[in-house]
């Protein structure tokens, strides 16, 4: 058994040495994480296994299931490359989720119809435009003494463009990364809104500055957490 993932690949040519082992059939079995899911064209390799592939379908993320489709597509596309058949085993909790379904089929075009009909009556992107700021500190006093003007300006603007399709202000779902503190506003709105209003919100952070609270602004972010 050969393991390939961040601890294993330190050095600049140790990714290339463990898949010229496996190449080289030094090994029966790669373990790893992503990154022996794309690219790579053993011959020998006839089974594939899957695991805990709901972690990513269930992530806080409007493209969860586009990615979920991607990987498990991609992971699968290692197994019978060559003359020999290849099975995929795929763990999940949620065998009928309609990701896993098309997964199964390697129907592209069903499901990018599927997803796009899921994201249109949901109003995410590319049906509506998604946007987080993002503050950054060490006190939660602080970060929210900087939130609170940030947030009313913008809460006003709907007076001018009309109501957001969503809008809130909270503690991000990761809420602390090392030693600093994660709070978020996140404004999803219309496509029609969001050029009239991005300027205006880049000048609002500009009237607040803080020397406390670092402030980033995210357009369509793949992971609210």
């Amino acid at each position: 058994v050969i393991r390939m993932d961040v601890d294993t690949v330190t050095a600049k040519e140790g990714y290339y040495h463990i898949l010229k082992e496996f190449q080289d059939g030094k090994a029966d079995i790669l373990v790893g994480t992503q990154m022996i899911a794309k690219g790579h064209d053993f011959g020998n390799v006839t089974v594939v296994g899957i695991l805990e592939m709901d972690r990513q379908l269930f992530r806080c993320d409007y493209m969860s299931a586009e990615k979920t489709f991607q990987l498990a597509t991609q992971v699968s596309g290692r197994a019978g490359r060559a003359d020999k058949k290849g099975r995929v085993i795929l763990q999940t909790f949620c065998p009928y989720h309609y990701v896993y379904h098309f997964v199964h089929k390697s129907d592209y075009e069903g499901f990018y119809d599927k997803e796009l009909n899921v994201r249109a009556g949901t109003k995410f992107p590319p049906f509506a435009k998604l946007l987080r700021i993002m503050f950054l500190g060490k006190d939660h006093d602080k970060i929210k003494e900087a939130i609170k003007p940030i947030y009313l300006d913008i809460k006003a603007l709907q007076n001018t463009y009309g109501e957001f399709l969503h809008f809130k202000a909270s503690e991000a779902l990761l809420g602390r990364a090392k030693s600093t503190l994660r709070y978020n506003v996140i404004v999803r709105m219309e496509n029609s809104q969001f050029d009239k209003i991005l300027g205006e919100i880049y000048n609002i952070i500009d009237k607040y500055p803080s020397d406390d609270v670092s402030i980033f602004v995210e357009i369509d972010p793949h992971d609210i957490s």
